[in-house]
């Protein structure tokens, strides 16, 4: 009796409570202005990230520190796909604030920026006139003003990786030489350096060569290059890796800066 005095007391309570058909909620359209509308704030216009998305972005490249904290000096890397490029700047920005600038005396395509140890100068890496050399110029640490840009190095087989030397007399970089040459020294006459650009010149034919008899190879024969190392890729890279990265010491004088 008492489970079906039980069983009564449920249907009644829930028999009680009115029954609401299900009815279909409809969507209010956001008002004009709202953040979902405003495409500033991430509204409609949000998407997922493209390639194209990925390419507008600048890329940060390297940074240096001047010696007294005040300055920062960096690279950017700005993307073209139209052009299939991409073209690196030096900038220039107080660290305590402000708006950035490009570095005066630089040019686009320019890397490596460093300070000296008195913070007075800066080198840089650049192609300006042909192949990649070390450029120095005169840096106000007060305003961050660089001017009077020379260059360093007159390298045949360029110039990369430049540092100061502790006290700021000297700079260290990198080439890379060809191991059949005579060292390159100041006191060889340029035999050297004369040396590694015959190799230079001679290599960039080859290189060239090649690549038009893999050219003609492949259109003549159709065949599909062999996997093993042996085909005309080989041939290419073998002809263009002769040379080894060596390091190398250039003092500066009072005709590149001024005495100290």
């Amino acid at each position: 009796m008492r489970r079906i005095a039980l069983a009564l007391s449920l249907v009644l309570t829930f028999g009680a409570a009115p029954i609401c058909p299900a009815q279909a909620v409809q969507a209010v359209p956001p008002k004009p202005g709202s953040p979902a509308t405003d495409p500033s704030r991430g509204g409609e216009s949000k998407r997922p990230m493209t390639f194209e998305d990925l390419m507008k972005m600048k890329r940060l490249g390297e940074t240096a520190v001047s010696p007294d904290g005040k300055w920062l000096a960096y690279s950017v890397t700005t993307v073209d796909l139209e052009q299939n490029t991409k073209t690196a700047e030096l900038w220039i920005q107080a660290i305590a604030g402000g708006e950035p600038q490009p570095l005066a005396v630089a040019k686009p395509g320019d890397s490596g920026v460093q300070f000296s140890a008195d913070g007075k100068h800066i080198l840089f890496l650049s192609s300006r006139e042909g192949g990649q050399q070390v450029w120095l110029a005169d840096f106000d640490p007060t305003t961050g003003a660089a001017s009077n840009a020379k260059k360093l190095t007159n390298i045949s087989t360029e110039a990369n990786n430049a540092r100061w030397s502790p006290d700021g007399h000297s700079v260290l970089f990198t080439s890379s030489v060809y191991p059949d040459c005579p060292a390159i020294s100041p006191a060889d006459g340029g035999v050297g350096d004369k040396c590694n650009l015959a190799d230079v010149l001679r290599m960039r034919g080859g290189a060239a060569q090649a690549k038009a008899e893999q050219h003609e190879e492949v259109e003549s024969t159709s065949a599909q290059k062999p996997l093993d190392g042996t085909g005309p890729d080989r041939h290419i890279t073998k002809k263009l890796t002769h040379a080894h990265p060596q390091p190398f010491q250039s003092c500066i004088g009072p005709t590149i800066l001024d005495a100290r």
